[in-house]
């Protein structure tokens, strides 16, 4: 008799780099469990095209079905007043009755909704459904431990003594509150509201589900396992490690011909953008050191950080110091736009990673055992950077202005931060230790293997009770 099946949906939040992990995490079920039926249901990101076609790419298991999800109608959002976290949790608030009516089209039972960290509006259609509710969070341990933890904050004045270091349960280090996602210092903004209403909704889910790995995140893991909250999977590291494109970018040629390590990789993400006087002192910086680098330079959309849309290298010029270009031509190479990242990580002449610590852009600098300079951006970036710097210490850390926006780092740090990305040895060691055991992890006998193995069959059991 065949054994029964197990239908999952997911709920990822529209990013490409949430919903890159999300297929990912799919694939690693079905591959562990020929029982195992995923449908992910995909928004639209807002303001753009449905993203399914270039999902469809990293698909390779016949079990895992791509649904786009039309946007709600009635939907509208205000950028220059909503920060990205609240406008994110409405938008899948408001897709409620959209994702209700997909799932019941399905026709099948479901046996668990894994849902994004900003959907737990969510729980409540699972209950309805009669659907345990699973998080997968794509960020580490020990920021989850931050939002578990965010309740019992709410009712004192933390906010009101930034100088103050606080202790969280899943640090070993105190925290500066400053490195805390900046909506988290300001009671009145919504967006603090927003985080508060998710870190309460936590203790509803069935478990959650982590994209880091146990030998990485000990301390987290060891507090998040004592701690008054679901048990937790440490799954990690879930990152895509496929080479995708036939073509080779012209960047890796160019890398071919440095020496091996010799190359500073700079490069903030899909969404990190610096502006023009940013920009000169980060070239500042990178002359002064000396070391070769490849620089991956975003303007914002249509040019709104810098004034310029750098479509021409003319342009360009004008960003830089006057003759920078020419006389870095031997040593530097700078990308406008979108670069081969992973690519580019694993290349043997890749020396260090300058990095907005985007958390899947820090576990892949791991798995190909490049040292990190952490340079936070947004979002929990800060959070990230404090983790990897002083508690993994995988990574140099910047002097960095929290307490303000808009503050530029100077050509100085740029210089003495790339110098000790590159100079220190004991740094990369430790990374290529910890590059050894991520890959070790997920094989047979690692941690991580157990931990998928420990979900699967709780998620097959979730089957069974239906």
């Amino acid at each position: 008799m065949e054994a029964e099946k197990v239908n999952l949906v997911f709920l990822p939040c529209p990013g490409m780099g949430h919903l890159v992990s999300t297929v990912e995490m799919t694939q690693l079920l079905c591959s562990r469990s020929p029982r195992i039926s995923i449908t992910v249901l995909n928004m639209c990101p807002l303001g753009g095209p449905s993203l399914t076609s270039s999902l469809s790419s990293y698909i390779s298991s016949p079990n895992i079905t791509l649904i786009d999800l039309p946007s709600p109608s009635n939907f509208h959002f205000d950028p220059t007043t909503q920060k990205v976290e609240t406008i994110i949790s409405l938008y899948f608030q408001s897709h409620k009755p959209l994702i209700k009516q997909s799932i019941q089209s399905l026709n099948h039972p479901i046996s668990a909704i894994i849902i994004d960290f900003f959907a737990t509006t969510l729980i409540d259609l699972a209950d309805e459904l009669g659907a345990p509710a699973y998080l997968f969070f794509t960020s580490c341990a020990s920021f989850l431990g931050l939002m578990l933890h965010l309740p019992s904050l709410d009712g004192t004045d933390f906010m009101n003594f930034k100088e103050e270091n606080l202790a969280m349960p899943t640090l070993p280090v105190p925290l500066d509150p400053l490195a805390m996602p900046s909506p988290l210092l300001d009671k009145a903004n919504d967006t603090y509201k927003w985080f508060m209403y998710h870190g309460r909704r936590l203790k509803d889910l069935r478990g959650i589900i982590i994209n880091s790995f146990i030998e990485l995140e000990s301390y987290a893991s060891k507090s998040l396992s004592e701690a008054n909250a679901p048990p937790v999977f440490m799954v990690g590291p879930i990152i895509d490690v496929h080479q995708r494109r036939q073509e080779r970018h012209a960047c890796l040629e160019w890398l071919d011909r440095q020496p091996e390590n010799s190359v500073v990789f700079l490069c903030f993400g899909s969404m990190g953008a610096v502006n023009a006087e940013q920009a000169k002192e980060i070239a500042r910086g990178l002359e002064g050191c000396g070391h070769r680098f490849l620089w991956a330079l975003r303007a914002h959309d249509k040019g709104e950080r810098f004034g310029l849309s750098l479509e021409a290298d003319a342009e360009m010029e004008t960003v830089f110091p006057e003759g920078f270009v020419e006389r870095t031509a031997e040593k530097g190479l700078i990308l406008k736009g979108w670069v081969p990242q992973k690519e580019i990580l694993a290349h043997p002449a890749t020396g260090g990673f300058v990095t907005h610590c985007g958390w899947n852009s820090m576990l892949e600098g791991l798995w190909f055992g490049v040292p990190m300079m952490a340079w936070p951006m947004y979002a929990e970036q800060r959070f990230n950077s404090v983790v990897v710097t002083e508690v993994i210490e995988v990574a140099v850390g910047m002097k960095l202005d929290y307490g303000g926006e808009g503050g530029v780092v100077k050509a100085e740090e740029v210089e003495r931060g790339v110098r000790c990305l590159m100079e220190d040895g004991r740094l990369r060691e430790r990374v290529g230790e910890m590059s050894r055991v991520s890959r070790r992890v997920g094989v047979d006998e690692g941690s991580s293997f157990a931990e998928v193995g420990r979900l699967v069959e709780e998620l097959c059991n979730q089957g069974k009770r239906r």
